[in-house]
This record gives C-alpha cells, structure tokens and sequence, in this order.
C-alpha cells in the first residue's frame, strides 16, 4: 500500500493513526511566570493575563463545572441575555468586546471588572516563539518543513466540557445563523443527538449525559467547535498556536529547544490520558495537572484531540503535495485511546474531516492579543 494510499485510510478512521510522526527534541524543565499588556485603540486598554506556576491547593484556578440536572430547562432568555447572564455562560470575552455596547449602566464598571477576572481564569497566556510544521509523510524534516513565528496570544486552560457547551446548546446556538458559514447552514439541520435534538452527537434530549458535566464534550465536528468558539467571543487556535502552546519554543530559545510533551521529553502515561493511562474514556477536563505546560494549560497531550483551524497538507517524499478530494483539518494532541506513543507528541500532525463528529475529539478556544481591548481605570 502506498503512503498516500495508507494516508487516506487513517484519516477515515475514528481514530487517526500515524500519519506523520515528528521529530522532536530536547528541552529541560522549567517554569515562567507570564504576563502581558497590550494597549488598543484610542483609549487606555489594557488585558492581564499572569499564570504563576501550578494552579494552589484545591484548584481554584479551575472552578468546578456546574452538575448536571435531567429536570434542566432552557434558561429564562431575557435574564440569560443580560450581562450578568452572559458571564454565567462563560462568555466573558463577549462581553468585554461589546462593553461599549453597555457601559453606561451603574453596574457597567463592575461587571466589567468580573468580566475581565473570569476570563483571566479561563485562559493563559503563551509567548511569542516559532514552531517547525512537518510536511512529509512520515515525519522526517525536508525543504518542505514550514517555519512559523507566534506571536503571543491567549488559550483556554481546559479543553470545553459539556457543561461549558451546554450554555451554547440551551441558548439556541444551533438555530442562530449568524454563527455559521452560510455553505454550512444547510447542514447544521445535521448536527443532532441521539434523539434529535441539536446537539453533540452523544446526547440526548438536547442535553450531556447525566454525571458527565466535567468530561470533554466529544462528537462535535469543526463548524460546531467553530460556532460555539464566535459565540463567546473567542476562536479555536490555529496548529502552529497549537503547537506553541504544548512545545514552548519561545522567542530567545535555540531552535532545537522545545519540548516533545508539554512536561518535558519522555512520554509519562501518568501525566496524561492516553492508552497506556488505561482510563478507556475521557476525564475530567481539569484532570493531570501535573501534565500541563509551564503557564498550567492541561490536556495538550491526551484526553480527546483538538480541533484547530488549519487545512491539513502534506507531501510526498518526492516533493510533491499530496491531493486530497476534500479539505480536512488538522487536530492535534492525541486522546484517551491513542496507543502509540508517537501520535501523542507536540509535533505529531494528523486531521480529520470538518464535519466528522467523532467519539474522541473535542477542542479548547484561543484568542489573540489584541482581540480583548479591557478598559482599565487610570
């Protein structure tokens, strides 16, 4: 079977195999503490973002989830679509985008200020570096290897659970045309669970499994991740910020300084949910804190892939792009029932179809540096 041939039949699979195992290598441990200031527009803006080390006894970097309640009805609308309802759902960048909208109100510079402390519980901030995307077939560097700078930008600590995604469905983000592609709204009517509801593909009634509000929600396709991403005012990272994030290659740092885990160079089944970890399901988003980059971002490695924003590509060794009949995208990361090493590394690129809605890939949100002017009071 010929390489491209093999490509064809990994991506069709539920969980994609070796496609390109990348070559990845040292970095030693250590820790930053990370901040940014960023002024935009006109007036004095300003976002913070400081992650200092492991997140303290008890968590509280990561708020529990809200439980899940088979008796749940969709939220009242006009109190879900006030500002306060609106951070409830976790769309705290939305709001700090559109304060303008509302800032005249007493409570503007509060809510505000609430706004901007949730959200810099939500993500972290990874610095500028510059990531090597491997182009062949079976991982090995060539003049088709495509160097890339980062600049710095902003990425969800977690990857979204159910619950996170349960606001997005109860708010009839399925039914809003504004969030998706017009070539795509004739198959939103598609996205439905398992008793036709709009939804991830494993639901039911329109809502997660009961016990499951913690776990990665799963069965969603790119546009979906894509739609629930726009909705709270954030995006889904491309593979090179993907890859930032999980190898640190930061700006100053030799070109062969980067890690091949988020943790460091050797794979650690107990740092991450992979097979080896023999969970046989997803975890607890906030799981495996041990596993995480130095700015406490969890789960690059394991748990469920990661959808990014980027057509996949790749070549022959003879130099030559490979044609695929439809664009796919990549996703990253590897999950719970990945079983060889090599495709859960910070290098390894695989991809799957737009609209695959599969049982192992979920996604987290990223945003850039200057998405989120924050007013600051002088």
């Amino acid at each position: 079977m010929s390489g491209y041939h093999v490509f064809q039949w990994i991506v069709g699979l539920a969980v994609p195999d070796a496609v390109i195992a990348l070559a990845a290598t040292g970095a030693s441990r250590w820790s930053l503490v990370a901040g940014a200031a960023i002024a935009v527009g006109v007036g004095v803006v300003l976002v913070r973002v400081v992650r200092r080390g492991r997140a303290p006894t008890g968590d509280t970097a990561h708020p529990s989830p809200e439980s899940a309640s088979p008796e749940r009805t969709r939220p009242d609308d006009h109190e879900a679509r006030t500002i306060p309802g609106m951070l409830k759902q976790g769309r705290h960048a939305y709001v700090i985008q559109q304060h303008e909208q509302w800032a005249n109100g007493e409570d503007a510079e509060e809510l505000l200020m609430r706004a901007v402390e949730q959200l810099e519980a939500r993500v972290a901030l990874v610095p500028n570096g510059t990531v090597t995307l491997r182009r062949s077939l079976d991982g090995t560097a060539n003049e088709n290897d495509k160097e890339v700078s980062v600049p710095p930008f902003l990425i969800d600590t977690v990857e979204v659970s159910n619950a996170m995604f349960q606001h997005f469905v109860d708010m009839g983000g399925y039914e809003n045309p504004d969030l998706w592609p017009e070539d795509i709204l004739p198959l939103v009517l598609e996205f439905r669970d398992t008793t036709g509801k709009p939804g991830p593909r494993f639901w039911a009634h329109g809502q997660y499994p009961q016990g499951q509000a913690a776990l990665p929600v799963v069965g969603v396709s790119f546009h979906e991740a894509s739609a629930y991403a726009q909705w709270i005012g954030q995006r889904l990272p491309d593979e090179a910020e993907w890859q930032m994030a999980a190898n640190w290659r930061v700006a100053g740092s030799s070109k062969t300084y980067q890690r091949t885990f988020p943790w460091g160079d050797s794979m650690d089944h107990t740092k991450c949910n992979v097979w080896l970890s023999k969970k046989g399901q997803p975890v607890d988003v906030r799981d495996y804190p041990e596993g995480s980059a130095p700015n406490d971002v969890r789960q690059l490695i394991g748990n469920v892939w990661e959808w990014t924003t980027t057509d996949f590509e790749v070549w022959h060794e003879s130099g030559q792009p490979v044609r695929l009949d439809d664009p796919v995208k990549c996703i990253r990361g590897g999950a719970y029932d990945t079983f060889f090493e090599t495709q859960a590394t910070a290098e390894f690129r695989t991809a799957q179809n737009p609209l695959a809605r599969k049982h192992n890939v979920g996604f987290r949100c990223a945003l850039s540096a200057d998405e989120i002017p924050v007013l600051v009071s002088a």
